[in-house]
């Protein structure tokens, strides 16, 4: 009887089998994939971010090539020139 109990238990391990080691091997999965996700995004916020500190940079410098006396006068509309002149104040 002991036999045949043992033998039962054998059978219904190799049938269900530990989840332990599954968790392990979803884990060496998912984990890369998810450092690799946010080292791309972080790369890509930091080309956006700098394609557009060279946009304002320029922009910036436009905008002084184009003043004379102390006036913007290359047609820029004067809500514009109000704003421009805020962000240099703060």
């Amino acid at each position: 009887m002991e036999l045949l109990t043992a033998w039962k238990a054998a059978v219904f391990k190799s049938m269900n089998p530990s989840k332990r080691g599954s968790v392990f091997v979803e884990a060496a999965l998912i984990f890369p994939v998810i450092i690799l996700t946010a080292a791309i995004l972080i790369g890509y916020s930091s080309n956006s971010y700098e394609k557009v500190k060279s946009q304002v940079k320029a922009h910036n410098e436009l905008r002084e090539e184009s003043l004379a006396d102390g006036r913007i006068d290359k047609g820029e509309s004067e809500f514009i020139r109000k704003i421009d002149f805020l962000v240099e104040e703060l």
